[in-house]
């Protein structure tokens, strides 16, 4: 893994041993949390604007104008 990889979330250098890969972004692991209620994302979330949902808060914003766009969170090894 990039030693320079940057968090999508907080945008700082991500130097843990894991690193968590979330639609297409690199981020902390306490950074993949809900936008709304500050919940901890830890299998999948929903996006919207840039910000991470859990599905309860994605839906509660708009839920007549919007469609499910889940995302999967996998994690990573970072090698040092």
């Amino acid at each position: 893994m990039d030693q320079s990889a940057v968090c999508a979330g907080c945008h700082r250098n991500i130097t843990d041993r894991f690193l968590l890969r979330v639609t297409g972004g690199l981020w902390h692991e306490e950074c993949v949390r809900c936008a709304a209620c500050g919940d901890a994302l830890t299998s999948s979330c929903f996006l919207r604007d840039s910000k991470l949902y859990c599905k309860r808060d994605y839906y509660d914003q708009e839920p007549h104008t919007l469609q499910a766009a889940a995302h999967t969170i996998s994690e990573q090894f970072s090698a040092k």
